[in-house]
């Protein structure tokens, strides 16, 4: 079962990893923005996780453990770092974006 799931993974190209990894990046990024600004409220934990979940957003650790379980290839390694790059970018956005807005008032 988990290599049928990596196979479909890997059918996806480059810029549909790069931006589904960048959406999932963002999610993570608002589902701990909003818990640590909201005196540990969980409703972006419980909004968020599941809208990437939902969404067939790709999260690097999540990938990691299926390709463990189905097996690494060199296609899976360049797809994990693409995932990587994709979830970083979608971090860094909103709080740059954030910051950004605040510098132009």
């Amino acid at each position: 079962v988990a290599s049928t799931a990596c196979a479909g993974k890997l059918a996806f190209s480059w810029w549909q990893l790069l931006l589904k990894s960048i959406m999932c990046g963002m999610l993570m990024y608002l589902a701990v923005s909003i818990f640590s600004e909201n005196n540990k409220n969980p409703i972006g934990i419980l909004f968020c996780i599941p809208t990437f979940i939902l969404a067939g957003f790709e999260h690097s650790i999540a990938d990691m453990f299926y390709f463990a379980v189905g097996g690494f290839t060199l296609d899976s390694v360049w797809f994990l770092l693409i995932v990587v790059l994709g979830n970083a970018i979608g971090g860094v956005f909103l709080p740059a974006l954030k910051k950004i807005v605040e510098l132009r008032k």
